[in-house]
């Protein structure tokens, strides 16, 4: 190619730049106008700077430092390096504290708290935690997520998301305060592979699960998709045009019909992985994800306000009180160090005296016996004071382990209603089931009433509901009879027992064979195998049968 070929091509419009005008005549995503990106990242910068969770909205005597985000997805879908991306952009540098990379396993091994930190060094109030990626045998228990979101999984927990954790595990964290907790779960989805993703996708079931998790304490969900310069080649040039791309917009829309996400709750974005520089336009789209998931870690504030606020309060009235009482035991160790001072005092006059009593032994002696009980008096009023001081450090010591407490569920109760059509095959079960429920709510420090409901006139609406099913022959009519003249709601749960040989139960739960639409009312459909002299099996099934059910009814709606 001559120089003057070279010279027409270069004035002729990019491919890129005629395939975006092409395509999209309008963006499929109205963002904010951007003349100059620099002045918009900047500006996006100092916001996400300034960000406090919902400013403005706590009293200023609420203490709340800092909003907790979950990075959640497959291996290699990016979830580190999104994090690497964002510290990069606050740092002014490229910078990768995250392992990422791709890999046949996931390079995270452990629960790890990152905190953002700018290049002034300003730890800005919203951590990211990142944990294992989600991949065959290794997907994520309901009961390990509901650990995760609770806050009881800390820093640096070497965490696999298909083994089991206990309260009693090794650093287990039983009473994690309000600010422990993660406020929401961004699902990171590697763009270029959505599209083979579909219902069926055990990855997608997995996170569909764990999205239960999440709606049952009203913890948001955000979508991130990654990889968007991949999947379409017209943006690689400028991801700002990912918003005028068709293929981005029909990932977006395909994500979230899968999950059910409201479309502006997706995110498109580019992680920094082969560049040594920053660019203005990936800095854009990623701090606008950012933005977005914020505002829905505030969105979740808003809606515990209440419980926040009242947590606080305790907190301060403790804190008050506990300011008090170091007063006292202050002043206390003052006034019994005086008299120590002055006991060494009387205790040397009285020497002097004793040394005395040959030249004038009557009043020496009279002065000597009343010295001697004024020092029994003062030493009786010292020993009683340290005795005092005891105590009260005694209740600071009580005091300092309360707001580690306060908020948790401690002392309280759910009542849960059980019925069945007296089927004699169920007997044994409700009773196995009853006394692991009680035991698993009991580690919740939460009270359990069973309330055997004979007659269906007596259902409470307002209770959990566990109606029992024994499968004996088709799922379907099995179910249907047990819930017939039912009012069936999303606060019924149907206990199936699968009354079958062990390595006959089946591989798919009752609720995704079971989609008809009365089935679809029911709040949950949780299955057990059994065998009449064996009882309940040991077998995976049970275990997360078990966990369905105290996920079911220990939600806060129940509690009291």
């Amino acid at each position: 190619m001559d120089a003057a070929e070279e010279d027409i091509i270069s004035k002729q419009p990019s491919f890129i730049e005629e395939t975006i005008k092409k395509n999209s005549a309008k963006p499929w995503r109205t963002t904010i106008p951007i003349k100059n990106k620099k002045q918009v990242r900047d500006n996006l910068i100092a916001e996400l700077t300034r960000y406090k969770p919902i400013d403005g909205l706590f009293p200023s005597d609420v203490e709340f430092p800092h909003v907790n985000i979950l990075l959640l997805g497959g291996i290699s879908a990016g979830k580190s390096s999104f994090y690497n991306t964002i510290i990069s952009i606050f740092m002014r540098k490229i910078f990768a504290p995250a392992r990422s990379g791709s890999a046949l396993h996931s390079l995270t091994s452990k629960m790890k708290k990152y905190p953002v930190k700018n290049n002034k060094k300003q730890e800005l109030n919203f951590k990211i935690w990142d944990m294992s990626g989600l991949e065959d045998k290794h997907f994520m228990t309901t009961e390990n997520m509901k650990y995760i979101l609770e806050g009881n999984i800390p820093d640096n927990y070497s965490l696999d998301p298909s083994g089991e954790v206990s309260s009693d595990s090794p650093g287990f964290d039983r009473k994690p305060r309000v600010f422990h907790t993660i406020h929401c779960v961004a699902v990171i989805i590697d763009s270029t592979v959505a599209d083979t993703l579909d219902h069926t996708s055990e990855i997608v079931r997995n996170i569909k699960d764990l999205q239960v998790v999440m709606n049952n304490r009203d913890i948001p969900m955000i979508g991130v998709l990654t990889k968007v310069d991949k999947l379409c080649v017209e943006t690689s040039d400028d991801v700002l045009h990912v918003f005028r791309s068709p293929k981005v917009a029909s990932c977006v829309n395909q994500v979230s019909d899968l999950y059910g996400l409201p479309r502006h709750s997706i995110f498109p974005v580019k992680n920094y992985e082969e560049e040594t520089v920053l660019d203005d336009s990936v800095d854009i789209v990623t701090l606008t994800a950012l933005k977005g998931i914020l505002e829905q870690c505030d969105a979740f504030l808003v809606n515990r306000y209440k419980h926040i606020v009242d947590k606080n309060s305790m907190t301060i009235a403790i804190k008050e009180e506990n300011e008090k009482l170091c007063t006292i035991v202050e002043g206390l160790r003052t006034e019994a160090y005086q008299l120590e001072l002055q006991l060494v005092e009387q205790e040397k006059e009285l020497r002097k005296l004793e040394l005395q009593k040959p030249v004038s032994f009557t009043n020496i002696g009279k002065k000597c016996e009343e010295m001697q009980t004024q020092i029994q008096l003062k030493d009786s009023l010292r020993i009683a004071l340290l005795r005092e001081i005891e105590e009260l450090d005694r209740q600071l010591t009580e005091l300092k382990t309360i707001p580690k407490t306060i908020d948790t569920d401690h002392g309280k109760s759910v009542k849960v209603q059980m019925y069945h059509r007296g089927d004699f095959l169920l007997t044994e079960v409700i009773h196995s089931l009853r006394t692991s429920i009680t035991s698993s709510l009991k580690n919740k420090d939460c009270r359990i009433e069973f309330v055997d409901v004979k007659n269906r006139d007596n259902i409470l609406q307002e209770h959990p509901l566990l109606v029992f099913c024994a499968n004996t022959s088709r799922l379907g009519t099995d179910v249907g009879n047990a819930i017939a003249d039912l009012k069936v709601n999303a606060n019924t749960a149907v206990i199936i027992i699968h009354h079958k040989e062990k390595g006959a139960l089946p591989e798919n739960s009752s609720d995704r064979v079971l989609t008809d639409d009365i089935f679809t009312q029911i709040g949950a459909m949780i299955d057990f195998g059994f065998a009449t002299g064996q009882g309940l099996y040991q077998c995976k099934m049970n275990d997360n049968g078990i966990s369905k059910i105290i996920e079911f009814i220990h939600q806060d709606k129940y509690l009291s």
